[in-house]
Parts: C-alpha cells; sequence; structure tokens
C-alpha cells in the first residue's frame, strides 16, 4: 500500500468510524431511551430497530446513487442528517423514534460510502479489518466513559457526542480530505458487467449477511439486557460491554493476518460454527459467572469474522456497489434481529432468541460455502 493510498485509507477509516459509531453503542443507546426516557425493554428495542433500519435503507439508496452524485455530495448531506437526527433526540424526546429513524438513516449512508471506497482498494479485507478495529476501539472508549459521559454531558450526553462526531466529520469532507468515486466510462461498464454476471452470487452472499447478521444483531443489543437476566449487576454489564468490544477489536485485527495465511473460507466456516456453540451456551448454561466469557468470545469471533464476510462481495464486486449493499444486508438483519428478538423474549428469558441466533447462522454458514465455491471456479 503506497503511502497515498495509506493516508486515503486513514482518513476514510477515520471519516467512517465517528459517523457509525453509533452503530455499535447501540446497547447504551437502549439503556438511555430505557432509563432517562422510561421506556420499556422491548419498545427500547423496537426503536433501536427502527434506527437499524434507517441504516439498512440508505445503504441501499446510497448504492444506487454512486454514479450520479459526487462522494462530497452525498457524504455532506448523510452528515447533517446524523448532526439533525441527534440533536433532535434531545430536543424532541416524545419524537424520538423518528429522530433515530433520520440518525440512522444518515450513519448508514456514511457507512456505505466508506464501504465502497475501501472495496475499490487492491486488498479490501485488510481496510476492512482494519476499520472493524478502529471502530471498535472507539466503542471501548465510549462503554469505558459511559459515567463520564452522563455526568458531565448529561442523560443524553451520548447523543451530544454523536452529533460533534458529525460535526468533526464534515470538516473532513468539506476540506477534501478523502477523494471522490472515479467516474471514467471504462470503470462504470465494467461495474454494469460485473454485477450483471455475478448477481445470483452477490444476492446469495447478501441474503447470508442478512441472515448472519439477524442472528448476531439480536443478541448484541439485547447484551446487556441478558447479562442482567444472569444476575450481573450493572457496573460490571459496562465494563463487560467495554471488555467485549476490545475483544472485537483484537479479533477484526487478527483476521487480516491470518487472511494472508489462510485465506477466507476455512477463518469463516470456523468462526460462523463457533458463534454458533456460544449461542447454544447463552441457551443451555448461561449464568453471571460465564456471562464475561461469553460476551467476550462472542464479540471477538463476530467481529473476526466481518472482514471475511466484506471480502466475499468485494471479490464479486470490485467497484464497491456490492459492498454498499453488503452494509446495508448487515444493518437490515441487525434492525429485523432485534425485532424479532422483542416478540421472543418471554419476560427476562432470552432462550428463544439464541435459538433463532443458532438456525439463522446455520442457513447462512451453508449458503457462504455455496459462494465460496463458486468464488474458485
Amino acid at each position: 500500500m503506497n503511502t497515498n493510498q495509506s493516508k486515503q485509507t486513514f482518513w476514510i477509516i477515520f471519516y467512517g468510524v465517528l459517523t457509525s459509531v453509533s452503530i455499535v453503542i447501540m446497547p447504551m443507546l437502549v439503556n438511555v431511551m430505557k432509563d432517562t426516557f422510561g421506556l420499556s425493554v422491548a419498545k427500547a428495542g423496537q426503536i433501536a430497530s427502527l434506527e437499524l433500519a434507517g441504516v439498512a435503507v440508505s445503504t441501499i439508496a446510497v448504492a444506487s446513487l454512486l454514479s450520479r452524485y459526487t462522494f462530497k455530495q452525498l457524504a455532506i448531506v448523510s452528515l447533517l442528517l446524523i448532526i439533525l437526527g441527534n440533536t433532535l433526540s434531545i430536543l424532541l424526546t416524545e419524537y424520538i423514534m423518528i429522530c433515530r429513524l433520520i440518525a440512522g438513516i444518515g450513519s448508514g449512508a456514511s457507512l456505505a460510502l466508506m464501504s465502497a471506497k475501501l472495496a475499490t482498494q487492491s486488498n479490501p479485507e485488510k481496510g476492512f479489518a482494519y476499520f472493524f478495529t478502529s471502530y471498535l476501539l472507539m466503542a471501548t472508549v465510549l462503554f469505558y466513559s459511559g459515567i463520564y459521559i452522563h455526568n458531565y454531558l448529561g442523560a443524553t450526553g451520548v447523543y451530544k457526542l454523536i452529533s460533534g462526531f458529525g460535526i468533526i466529520a464534515l470538516f473532513v469532507i468539506v476540506l477534501n480530505k478523502i477523494q471522490g468515486f472515479p467516474k471514467t466510462s471504462e470503470e462504470i461498464q465494467q461495474e454494469k458487467t460485473i454485477i450483471k454476471t455475478d448477481w445470483k452470487n452477490i444476492g446469495v452472499a447478501l441474503f447470508a449477511m442478512l441472515l448472519f447478521f439477524i442472528a448476531t444483531g439480536s443478541v448484541w443489543v439485547y447484551m446487556g439486557q441478558i447479562g442482567a437476566a444472569a444476575g450481573v449487576s450493572q457496573e460490571n454489564i459496562l465494563s463487560v460491554l467495554g471488555n467485549a468490544t476490545i475483544a472485537g477489536a483484537v479479533g477484526s485485527l487478527l483476521s487480516s493476518f491470518v487472511a494472508s495465511k489462510l485465506g477466507r473460507t476455512t477463518p469463516l466456516i470456523l468462526s460462523v460454527v463457533i458463534l454458533m456453540f456460544l449461542m447454544t451456551g447463552i441457551m443451555l448454561f448461561l449464568d453471571a459467572s460465564n456471562f464475561t466469557i461469553i460476551a467476550l468470545s462472542f464479540v471477538f469471533i463476530w467481529m473476526f469474522s466481518m472482514p471475511f464476510l466484506m471480502g466475499i462481495v468485494a471479490v464479486l464486486d470490485p467497484q464497491g456497489r456490492a459492498a454498499s449493499l453488503g452494509i446495508g444486508a448487515q444493518n437490515g438483519g441487525q434492525s429485523i434481529g432485534p425485532a424479532i428478538a422483542s416478540v421472543l423474549i418471554v419476560g427476562s428469558n432470552f432462550t428463544n432468541v439464541a435459538l433463532m441466533g443458532v438456525i439463522c447462522l446455520g442457513i447462512a454458514l451453508l449458503l457462504c460455502v455455496y459462494v465460496l465455491l463458486q468464488i474458485r471456479k
């Protein structure tokens, strides 16, 4: 990776982390809605689902707009939506559902733009690994700073912080730190040819990603509540969530080295199988004594697998449009998963949620194996 590309990668990842960190700290946002706004766990989960639905819809929209507008134009609009949605979440709490939807649309568009840029690089899996690592390290800092954010910025301080991140990212875009997308007719024609030729495999890969994130998203959004149901104190839950994001960052970084040694097939298959075992553990023997190790392992393996999943769609479409749709599938799954989970939760029992996760992961694994076999042909 040359110096210019390294600088571009840095600014792309910096922009992506600032504008999409709200997605990975969703458990904190759920707690704010529950504790500050007085909403039930199920209602807060449904609002989180709606926000993630906004993320998913906007990523699909971005995929269709990449050839019509410049990166800068799309980025500015998405950042204004992030700032607006999070600011209104503080001022208009009675309309929190609409406010979070606006914020989700902005975050999704920004994440899609970043993913499309990373997918055009020669080694997309490494770029995605670095992004997920940075993304999770930022989340770790926020989880550990939760009590300070509350004390110094108020009960809705996390919304103020995300708005501030959006303003910083806006300066990055205005100062032209990130270059626009290439627009040559040859590249556009190549993109159309790739999508037409590989559309079946792209569709299968996106559906597998959707199922994967239905499974993982349904568990992650409620991870704090799962810990509470297991008898873990709120202080320890916040500590575990912070440590879990560190574990995820390590897992994501490790994937960049594993990919160069083992490729993507074996690591991806093993990681999905391990996630299935962890969800089985949540169903059968989760308690306060093993919550920490299960939460840490869950996020470690989840983030380890994500660069490989994104690598599949990047290989199928090097122009980046499929990667943008991949983000839509991910966040669509993270939206659908908690919505289904909110119905499956029985009191403080999350067994049905974990069972749904195991089933979805099993189907996703079969579909991934199919696509990987097609790529090898």
